[in-house]
């Protein structure tokens, strides 16, 4: 049973699913689609209890191109860690409270770390 999402616009193979990450009683999965432009991204979760999805929005700071976006679990609430760059770089760390993103802690001029 599929509430609240027509998550069949995301089964095609334009589309490429993250990672599942469980927290708080839903999976989520960053879903995009870069093959024609301008490309887009989504939130998927799959709320477990309810056997229904959603689509969650991104921080307001994933607007940004380009960036990257990881989730985590911590405490069992759902984080995510971005890491951008629109004058400079920047990586901030979010969490998923209430339908909402609150930023958490903010890393003050990273260093991109090179490995051989």
């Amino acid at each position: 049973m599929i509430n609240s999402l027509n998550v069949t616009n995301f089964a095609s193979t334009y589309y490429s699913w993250s990672t599942g990450i469980y927290s708080g009683k839903s999976i989520y999965f960053m879903v995009s689609n870069y093959w024609f432009p301008p490309g887009e991204r989504q939130i998927v979760a799959f709320i477990v209890l309810s056997k229904s999805f959603s689509t969650p929005t991104f921080p307001e700071v994933m607007e940004v191109n380009p960036w990257q976006g990881h989730f985590l679990s911590i405490a069992m609430k759902l984080h995510v860690i971005v890491v951008g760059q629109a004058d400079e770089l920047f990586a901030d760390l979010f969490k998923f409270e209430d339908e909402a993103w609150i930023k958490v802690f903010s890393f003050n001029t990273p260093h991109i770390v090179y490995y051989l």
